[in-house]
């Protein structure tokens, strides 16, 4: 917005110019975010979970073949044991991953852990909502935690985890307007709720009264000029798209744009009407900085959002994770092969031997168990 000619601009003008910047920065930083986001969701979709599925079959696999050296009298009774510990933690690695693992493995787990499978994910779950539960008690909120369930995917996970963002919002919404009715409300506080009523007032009827003004005076078939038909065209379309897509602030830039354009008073318009505007495009500036907060707990985007240090969250690098499970993947595979091979009792006494810790060997043979090590243990 510019004032008249020999006139500067008047404290609501200068502050509809920085809240449309506002706006408009906002907006690009949401759509930034979440082009970021789907990007990385094709990408996983497409190239992560065939990886991850491709980790949890050799892995599965790997502990398969380790099994029966659980009971192999040729190791000694405490190498059993070590081959236990190693076992439990692959098994460990793979229920990371597997959430409904086949009839086996549930059995194994039974045996290592000492309880069935199904049984300690529901007391996780039990322990997780409880302290959950605690959490949002200590906080006065009576949130339902009852859709948490044991075995749910990430998927399901997200899901709920997104409906008890949305009960916490409400909490704090009503929280935050009610007030005790003996309270008298001062005139601070009535001039606020009247604001906020001009405020709601001129987005039920801004859009459209706009969207009919701006109508009337942009209709490029009513432009004898060919020229200014031209642009009439083109600002047409664009309060065509902002209309159909509610956007009050484009139609209020537009709006604004034309008036200058067309040489109108402007800060006679201000006088009338930019107080309301401005209220309503700091609303929704709010209501970008919500949802671009919201943004990375949408269910879709779960498994592309990697929490990191003091809460700050980050979008996962997919190239990166493919490499890490490309490598995995590898050295299991290699360690598969070893474990069916002719030499496997070899194989499994070099990793046992390795975990126990250093001890005297000629530096080959070290390096060799170290290799034997590292691809049981470091994936």
């Amino acid at each position: 917005m510019r004032a008249g000619r020999g006139r500067p601009l008047t404290p609501k003008q200068r502050s509809f110019n920085r809240l449309v910047a506002q706006v408009e920065r906002l907006r690009a930083q949401l759509d930034t975010t979440q082009q970021a986001l789907d990007r990385a969701a094709i990408f996983h979709a497409e190239h992560i979970q065939p990886r991850i599925a491709a980790l949890v079959r050799v892995r599965t696999d790997l502990i398969r073949a380790l099994v029966p050296y659980l009971r192999d009298t040729r190791l000694a009774v405490s190498d059993r044991h070590v081959l236990k510990s190693i076992v439990t933690r692959q098994l460990d690695a793979l229920l990371e991953y597997d959430v409904d693992p086949p009839s086996d493995v549930r059995a194994l787990f039974k045996e290592l852990h000492g309880l069935e499978f199904d049984e300690a994910a529901a007391e996780d779950m039990d322990d997780a909502r409880s302290e959950l539960a605690s959490m949002f008690q200590a906080m006065g909120l009576d949130v339902d935690l009852s859709g948490f369930q044991a075995g749910m995917d990430d998927a399901g996970l997200a899901a709920q985890a997104a409906q008890l963002a949305d009960q916490l919002r409400a909490q704090a919404s009503a929280a935050e307007t009610a007030a005790p009715s003996y309270r008298r409300v001062s005139k601070r506080e009535a001039r606020a709720a009247e604001r906020q009523r001009k405020v709601d007032e001129a987005r039920k009827t801004s859009l459209t009264s706009i969207y009919r003004r701006l109508a009337k005076v942009l209709h490029p078939d009513l432009e004898p000029d060919p020229d200014a038909r031209e642009r009439k065209g083109q600002l047409m379309q664009e309060l065509t798209a902002a209309h159909g897509r509610q956007d009050l602030h484009a139609l209020l830039k537009l709006e604004m744009e034309w008036a200058h354009g067309a040489g109108d008073d402007v800060s006679r318009l201000a006088d009338d009407a930019l107080a309301v505007y401005n209220e309503a495009l700091k609303q929704q500036a709010a209501e970008l900085e919500m949802t671009a907060a919201l943004l990375f707990d949408h269910p879709k985007y779960t498994s592309v959002v990697r929490e990191m240090d003091f809460g700050v969250r980050t979008i996962a690098d997919g190239p990166s994770d493919a490499r890490a499970l490309d490598q995995d993947i590898a050295t299991l595979t290699d360690g598969l092969t070893a474990l069916t091979s002719d030499r496997a009792i070899d194989e499994v006494r070099a990793v046992i031997a390795m975990t126990r810790g250093p001890k005297r060997r000629k530096a080959k043979a070290k390096g060799a168990t170290q290799s034997k090590k590292r691809q049981w243990e470091d994936t």
